[in-house]
């Protein structure tokens, strides 16, 4: 047995945390960039008032919004410029995974000169980034845990995957409370989210012992809680637990990287602007149709998690999950379309092979075409 697991990001995990936000940060700074995205949580009050009790602390706190659902590497750069030209001592990304990945994002370029495709593209590495707090609001992405990024390139269309070790986050706020304002799809395509990231994070040829204990008690609360949360929204420890279960799985992916459910989303959501939870309900079950007799070990536990009794059901307790949570998804209603199919695999052959070549069977193009055409 050989393995290395590092994740020196400290997490506060605890109901109504984000009260204790000025204490701390305290230790970084006084200018934050407060990062967030147009919506709710600036149109409920909540952001504002986030700001008012750092300023209370006596923090000056600039605010920046303009960060979409899929963020742009328009806005790291203007988020960038934001932070230094207010001096800004850290950055705290508040809201869901778009949100946060664009926090780090701009807290990496803001202490780097080039322009931050040279990065995403690895033409250089980088040297430094301001310290990135980040507190989610949805659970599902694991982003507070993990030291990756997407960002749209609006030139391309390309959805484009950046990891680099300066961005893992120094402190994740993981409030379970804030989740509660969480819309009953938002929830459901979060939380089936952070089911794919564990299961494919399980099935990953670069998994190891400790990734695995992380991601099958993350499957386990997901099957345990999800669906029971769903349809009572009341339920106190459920949404601790599949709080806890989304942060479980990003702490494992980081280290385990995923597989090609995300690899094949990617351009999807980057070509036609689809929610990823969404497109993962679409393409989860036609991928694991194809490929649970790659590893029928695997594939039989995570069944089991579930409520089923082997890899045979796998797919089917998928499925029944998906129904319960109202989000049987075909990618056709989202947007995308036949014609399309080219233009992904070509993007697929770019940028997502490393998805793809870490899972127990690697799909030919033909059958990346047949599965994106079963998808529709």
């Amino acid at each position: 047995m050989n393995f290395v697991y590092q994740l020196p990001v400290k997490i506060h995990f605890e109901s109504g945390s984000i009260h204790q936000l000025p204490q701390l940060v305290e230790e970084f700074g006084q200018r934050i960039l407060l990062v967030t995205g147009k919506g709710y949580l600036v149109d409920s009050g909540f952001i504002e008032q986030v700001a008012k009790e750092l300023q209370e602390n006596q923090f000056q706190v600039t605010i920046f919004t303009n960060v979409d659902e899929n963020p742009t590497v328009h806005s790291v750069r203007e988020g960038a410029a934001l932070a230094k030209e207010m001096d800004c001592e850290m950055v705290i990304g508040i809201g869901g995974g778009s949100f946060m990945d664009c926090a780090k994002a701009i807290a990496f370029a803001a202490k780097n000169d080039d322009d931050i495709l040279t990065y995403v593209l690895g033409e250089a590495q980088g040297e430094a980034a301001l310290p990135a707090i980040l507190i989610p609001t949805t659970c599902g992405t694991g982003s507070e845990v993990n030291r990756f990024a997407l960002l749209n390139n609006p030139e391309t269309g390309d959805k484009l995957p950046f990891g680099n070790d300066l961005m893992l986050p120094v402190l994740s706020i993981v409030d379970p409370n804030l989740m509660k304002t969480l819309p009953k799809s938002v929830l459901a395509a979060a939380g089936f989210d952070a089911l794919t990231h564990a299961m494919e994070s399980y099935l990953s040829q670069r998994g190891q012992p400790i990734t695995e204990i992380l991601v099958l008690e993350s499957i386990r609360l997901l099957g345990q809680d999800l669906v029971k949360l769903y349809k009572n929204s009341d339920y106190q420890a459920g949404w601790e637990n599949v709080t806890l279960a989304s942060t479980l799985a990003g702490m494992a992916m980081d280290s385990s990287g995923l597989g090609p459910g995300h690899g094949l989303e990617h351009p999807v959501s980057g070509l036609r602007n689809i929610v990823h939870g969404r497109g993962m309900a679409a393409l989860i079950p036609v991928i694991f149709q194809q490929s649970y007799q790659s590893n029928p070990q695997k594939f039989a536990r995570i069944s089991q998690l579930l409520g089923g009794k082997d890899e045979t059901d796998c797919v089917e307790q998928i499925n029944r999950l998906l129904v319960e949570l109202d989000l049987v998804v075909h990618l056709g209603d989202e947007g995308m379309k036949e014609s399309d199919i080219p233009v992904l695999l070509e993007n697929v052959k770019t940028q997502s092979m490393d998805y793809l070549t870490n899972y127990p069977v690697v799909f030919t193009e033909e059958e990346i075409v047949q599965i994106y055409k079963e998808a529709l």
